[in-house]
């Protein structure tokens, strides 16, 4: 159920792309949703030199990313 959640939600972002310019998707993910993220669905582990504009609150979380040209639809 989970990767069909994400897979439209993805879609969904896709189509932002054009009307606001979105070139990736972040995101915190917690220990239990790590695998759904980075191992079935190709989500990257941000680099140390790396930053976003979201205040870092949960030190427990990775930080993933996935460029929006990466998702296949």
């Amino acid at each position: 159920m989970g990767d069909y959640l994400l897979r439209d939600c993805e879609i969904k972002i896709i189509s932002l792309r054009n009307i606001i310019g979105v070139s990736f998707i972040t995101l915190y993910s917690t220990e239990e949703g790590y695998h759904l993220y980075h191992e079935r669905n190709s989500y990257s582990v941000f680099e140390d030199d790396m930053s976003t504009f979201v205040t870092e609150n949960d030190k427990l979380c990775y930080k993933l990313y996935k460029w929006i040209d990466d998702i296949v639809i």
